[in-house]
């Protein structure tokens, strides 16, 4: 894999699946793909790419990386880069996600007995 460092917009296709369409933006695109396919080996890729992945090598246990994933990367100057990533960012977790995360975190370890009476002091 190569260790050019595109700065710009990425698309990531299938060759044996042509519904498949990854894109976002990346300050190293190359890299970041090579990353991304290494993490599919170790089952730890974004979702939709894991899952193409898990679809593609069950029906051929043979297949290679480079047999399924395609690299596409439109390279942006700094300021366009700055502008298009700028748009893409997700919002901050509020507290209050981050509470109820936590706490259906700790729900999930309770037995139902304690869920049950902890729902009926909540009213």
């Amino acid at each position: 894999m190569a260790t050019t460092k595109t700065q710009g917009q990425f698309v990531i296709t299938s060759k044996l699946d042509s519904t498949y369409k990854q894109t976002g933006y990346s300050s190293q695109c190359e890299i970041m793909f090579r990353d991304y396919c290494g993490w599919c080996l170790k089952k730890k890729a974004p979702k939709l790419m894991q899952a193409q992945f898990d679809s593609q090598i069950a029906k051929n246990k043979d297949l290679k990386l480079a047999d399924l994933f395609v690299l596409t990367v439109t390279a942006m100057d700094d300021a366009s880069f700055k502008t298009a990533t700028a748009k893409t960012v997700k919002p901050a977790v509020s507290k209050i996600d981050k509470l109820v995360s936590s706490l259906v975190t700790e729900m999930s370890v309770l037995s139902v007995e304690e869920k049950t009476a902890i729902i009926a002091k909540l009213g």
